[in-house]
């Protein structure tokens, strides 16, 4: 059985930062990564992550800092809170992941997403894309915007 992370599922998220629209870059803020976000993209430690169509990958990131969303096959629980300079602060835990277990390319993309997750130290926005990079690769996701 693959190594499933727990609790690491959010703390990538350290140093996090956003850029605007126009291109100019601003600090991350609770309000600026409040929303829905899906996985378009990735580059891990080895190579590309597959995007399952079935399974797509989200954070869902609340203004109170509550953080779910989905890794592929497991769901991610955690909360995180934004400093004033775009410092991210995380529980010590750092949150939680279910253990379930799906077919093989599930496994496999989310095993990559966790891994690239775990080594985030920045970030972009541009448009409706929000960019995560760090040590492991990269993670492009685009906002969900809510259905009227």
């Amino acid at each position: 059985m693959k190594r499933m992370y727990v609790g690491g599922v959010v703390a990538a998220l350290v140093g996090m930062s956003i850029v605007g629209c126009g291109g100019s870059a601003a600090t991350l803020t609770q309000e600026k990564a409040v929303g829905s976000w899906t996985l378009q993209s990735g580059k891990g430690p080895d190579g590309d992550i597959a995007i399952v169509s079935t399974n797509p990958i989200t954070l869902d990131i609340d203004a109170d800092g509550t953080i779910t969303g989905s890794s592929g096959c497991n769901n991610l629980m955690s909360s995180m809170e934004v400093s004033e300079n775009g410092a991210v602060t995380l529980p010590e835990a750092g949150g939680a992941l279910t253990l379930m277990a799906c077919e093989e390319p599930v496994m496999k993309a989310e095993s990559a997403f966790m891994q690239t997750l775990d080594g985030v130290t920045k970030g972009s926005i541009k448009g409706s894309l929000m960019t995560l990079e760090g040590d492991n690769g990269t993670l492009v996701f685009e906002k969900i915007e809510p259905q009227s």
